[in-house]
């Protein structure tokens, strides 16, 4: 009769395992850029696995650039302006498109919206990534 409690702890153990896996990403956010704010940002904190992650941008006004870095690339807010594009790890340019990015494990990403050619526009982002 203890076999039974014994068994069933480590499949207990497995199950709660099996259901760690990282949670697909899904963020949203709106950011708005003009002659006084050149580059703004949303921070993808470091996942446990690599993972595939796709940048939808729309512009109110005008083309912007939006550039995915790794999150040691870019060390404060000057960065975000002053960081070469070709550090990106994925980048596109445009009003409205989309693009994915490889991100490796273990590595955060910042999703950095700059080079607006409006004096004003609101920049609607959206970040995923498959399960």
């Amino acid at each position: 009769m203890r076999l039974r409690p014994l068994l069933i702890v480590p499949a207990l153990v497995l199950l709660a395992a099996a259901g760690c896996g990282s949670k697909p990403l899904s963020e949203n956010k709106t950011l708005t850029l003009d002659k006084e704010v050149g580059a703004r940002s949303l921070d993808v904190p470091a996942q446990k696995k690599a993972m595939k992650m796709t940048v939808e941008f729309s512009s109110s006004d005008g083309d912007v650039a939006v550039l995915v870095f790794k999150g040691a690339d870019i060390k404060d807010e000057d960065a975000m302006l002053t960081t070469e594009a070709t550090k990106a790890i994925g980048s596109k340019k445009g009003k409205t498109d989309s693009f994915s990015v490889d991100v490796p494990e273990n590595t955060a990403v910042r999703v950095v919206v700059r080079g607006h050619t409006a004096a004003k526009t609101d920049v609607n982002l959206k970040v995923t990534s498959a399960p």
